[in-house]
């Protein structure tokens, strides 16, 4: 079963491990250092303080163990841009659909959240299909330049309106 929690302190060597090997290849591009996976997971603790709150990060866990992240920014259109990583191991099993499925309640809980925003790597459709089995609704496509600063490339856009 998913759990979604708040990240510790103690948990950056988890964060190392998830932002790493094939799970960089649809994000920033290499392997995140102990020190990156410190300061993000410092970062997140400290965006649980913000009032208002414009960020939310959580972890994803399996009995115990902690396999990824779902996190999300409010723009200033009203819009919660979303994001997700889960560690390469652990790809395939549905723990992504469902934790954003578990996401989403949190973030509209936040008054001034209109929709959820997401996109992803036109060659990783396993994230599409994760956002569809959400309740995503693909709306266009967005253009990103990719990490080795060459190819610009259409990224698929999905949106979640609150009811």
């Amino acid at each position: 079963m998913v759990t979604l929690r708040p990240f510790t302190l103690g948990d950056a060597p988890a964060l190392q491990r998830i932002v790493s090997g094939r799970t960089v290849r649809f994000t920033h591009g290499y392997d995140m250092t102990a020190d990156e996976a410190a300061a993000a997971v410092r970062r997140f603790v400290s965006h649980d303080q913000d009032d208002p709150r414009t960020h939310w990060n959580f972890g994803i866990e399996i009995a115990g163990d902690l396999i990824g992240l779902v996190k999300a920014r409010l723009r200033d259109d009203g819009a919660a841009a979303v994001s997700y990583l889960l560690r390469e191991d652990t790809w395939g099993n549905g723990y992504a659909s469902d934790a954003v499925r578990q996401f989403i309640p949190l973030v509209f809980a936040h008054p001034g959240v209109e929709r959820l925003e997401a996109k992803h790597h036109p060659d990783n459709p396993a994230s599409g299909c994760v956002l569809v089995k959400a309740g995503f609704v693909r709306v266009g496509a967005t253009t990103l330049r990719e990490v080795d600063g060459g190819t610009i490339l259409p990224h698929p856009v999905y949106q979640f309106r609150r009811a």
